[in-house]
């Protein structure tokens, strides 16, 4: 495996955009990460982002067994 990824923050850390991916190197399957997490209020934090899975049926990414690609939102308040 290959695993990269990398952090972005803008606008004084209130909003970061993470992207991450694993690359399976004997079956060229691979799965990315991307997030957007954005904090503008005070205690709040919501973000969106997404596992999309590649690959070949018989991959181990692409296999049916690995699941589907998903996208996610969430959302934290402290207090």
């Amino acid at each position: 495996y290959v695993v990269a990824g990398s952090d972005f923050k803008f606008f004084s850390d209130q909003l970061l955009l993470r992207v991450f991916g694993i690359y399976q190197i004997q079956d060229k399957s691979h799965v990315l990460y991307p997030q957007i997490t954005g904090g503008f209020w005070d205690n709040t934090e919501l973000s969106v982002g997404a596992f999309i899975m590649r690959g070949e049926k018989e991959s181990k990414f692409g296999s049916p067994a690995a699941g589907q690609s998903r996208l996610f939102m969430t959302g934290k308040y402290s207090f």
